[in-house]
């Protein structure tokens, strides 16, 4: 046999012999990959859970966005006494001049039972149905506005004039229900005030201290 076709031949046998290691090869990963598919979780597997503190986050907002604070005259009478509370047999005071009730906060400035000069933001939070001190309120030797004893009005009352407001807002086209009722006390005659919101005017509504309507007027 010629030198020639000896080499032919050698060079023949290693083609074949690399087809089949590639062969082999390819065959070992596309097994290896449908058995890893197979193993994988799916999206769609029922045994795939959520992870716990990401749920609770969910449960919590959710929980949140379904308290409404105005809707629930029993709890805001609550809400007034653990005020109270948290000054055991002190007379509490607040400044004017409003106290803004809204869906899931109450804000007002307390007057410090102890120190009557210094008057603090405090908030309600439904969040955590808990009262908790903010920010100082910056007052002058100049302001004559004068505070009002706290148990001089009843939170419950908000109540009533969300009531009233959310009937108005069904008779006006584009109104959305109000997220704030606030109590007025820097003037004269104490009064609850609410605004509507509606697609081609606004509107005010106005009660006496009581909740019942004053005034309803086209701004």
């Amino acid at each position: 046999m010629s030198i020639r076709n000896i080499l032919f031949t050698v060079s023949v046998f290693f083609l074949l012999s690399s087809c089949d290691f590639v062969t082999k090869a390819y065959k070992e990963t596309f097994d290896k990959q449908q058995t890893g598919d197979t193993d994988a979780p799916s999206e769609n597997n029922e045994d795939v859970h959520e992870h716990p503190k990401l749920q609770d986050v969910r449960a919590s907002r959710t929980t949140v966005e379904d308290i409404n604070l105005l809707a629930d005259a029993e709890k805001l009478g609550a809400v007034q006494q653990q005020l109270q509370r948290m000054f055991p047999e002190k007379t509490l005071s607040i400044f004017p001049p409003h106290i803004y009730f809204e869906t899931a906060r109450i804000r007002l400035q307390l007057v410090d039972p102890d120190i009557p000069e210094n008057i603090d933001w405090y908030y309600y939070k439904a969040e955590t149905d808990a009262w908790q001190k903010e920010e100082p309120v910056k007052t002058s030797v100049r302001d004559r506005r004068k505070p009002i004893q706290l148990d001089a009005i009843k939170f419950g009352t908000a109540n009533s004039v969300y009531d009233q407001v959310i009937k108005k807002s069904a008779e006006i086209e584009g109104a959305k229900a109000p997220t704030t009722v606030y109590f007025s006390f820097h003037v004269p005659v104490w009064n609850w005030n609410a605004r509507i919101v509606g697609s081609r005017s606004d509107y005010e509504f106005k009660a006496d201290i009581d909740g019942k309507e004053i005034e309803f007027k086209r701004q």
